[in-house]
């Protein structure tokens, strides 16, 4: 008779930890339940990527004589501006449900709302819908965006902390790889149905997660959060990083940061001016406007190469470079990037 073997066991797909003195197993290999975890957590990225890339070989469908909806060129440019209108609404909500509700019910509403802009899309059949369902997705992106990356790196151990943070990157990264190879080939409801289905698995697979021990401790659920802890680390023997966390949040508590904070301490400062060059370079490189618009910069350009081929090549190396930049986050001193 075959041997039962328990559900809960640590099976062989393991990722090796870079650093050697760590508060991890001896073994320092990552079991198969957390890797689930941090894919779980980052699959709505996937969905949302589609979204960010989903314009570019939308668009020239939709001015098709055959497309389903009968679209203006006036109303292509707001296809585009909704879904970032929908981030900057995103914000303010992302800021009020991260601290009120956590960081993974937080996860679970961006996925509901990606799935519902993602239904509004498919049934369309005039451009407000169409409108509606894209402003929907950029709030559940911009949701997605800020809170699933603080609720990787507040159950991640430290030693491994940015690379595991920058998987939704990644994953957004591969999504638009993934409409880019679907979107032309396959009907608007189709591409919808894709995008919805990656939704309701991440939503379904992450349900059972464990809350971020970080934002228990800030409710005083010491209880729940150590139990989480004991999760994540699938050991019991955690005191030593649950005391450590305690202190941290004990310390925040004490001393709440402040706006003013982001100006009058001089690493909050290097801080800031390096996110900020760094996403204005980003911005003013028209690297959203180009991931927005590939497809139709190459129609209007002689090439013996399909226009629906060279995006597919031009996210490939794109992804490529998002994974070699995790891999190094850890391996190097951050002070090198």
């Amino acid at each position: 008779m075959a041997k039962v073997v328990p559900l809960d066991i640590k099976i062989d797909v393991f990722l090796r930890f870079p650093k050697k003195n760590s508060l991890w197993p001896e073994t320092r290999l990552l079991p198969f339940r957390w890797a689930t975890l941090y894919m779980s957590s980052s699959l709505i990225a996937l969905s949302d990527g589609m979204q960010a890339g989903w314009s570019s070989p939308i668009i020239p469908r939709l001015l098709l004589p055959s497309s389903p909806i009968k679209i203006d060129e006036d109303y292509i440019v707001w296809i585009e501006n909704t879904y970032m209108i929908g981030g900057l609404f995103g914000l303010g909500i992302t800021i009020y449900l991260l601290d009120k509700i956590g960081r993974k019910k937080t996860i679970l509403v961006a996925a509901v709302q990606s799935f519902l802009a993602w239904v509004v899309i498919g049934v369309a059949r005039t451009p407000w819908m169409l409108l509606l369902g894209r402003l929907i997705a950029g709030i559940s992106g911009d949701i997605n965006y800020i809170t699933t990356p603080v609720y990787i790196s507040e159950i991640s151990h430290k030693s491994v902390r940015g690379s595991l943070g920058s998987t939704v990157y990644i994953m957004m990264h591969v999504g638009i790889l993934l409409v880019y190879c679907i979107g032309p080939y396959i009907s608007i409801l189709n591409t919808s149905i894709v995008g919805a289905v990656i939704n309701v698995v991440q939503f379904l697979t992450f349900l059972g997660m464990p809350e971020s021990p970080y934002y228990l401790l800030m409710k005083e659920r010491e209880e729940e959060a150590r139990k989480s802890l004991v999760i994540l680390r699938a050991s019991k023997n955690v005191e030593e990083e649950f005391k450590s966390i305690s202190e941290s949040v004990n310390e925040e508590n004490r001393n709440p940061t402040r706006l003013l904070d982001l100006f009058s301490v001089k690493t909050n400062r290097k801080g800031l001016m390096i996110t900020i060059v760094l996403n204005a370079v980003q911005d003013f490189s028209g690297m959203t406007v180009l991931v927005m618009n590939l497809q139709t910069i190459l129609d209007d350009m002689s090439s013996t190469i399909s226009p629906t081929f060279i995006p597919i090549i031009f996210m490939v190396f794109v992804v490529i470079s998002s994974i070699t930049g995790a891999f190094l986050m850890d391996s190097l001193e951050d002070k090198n990037f």
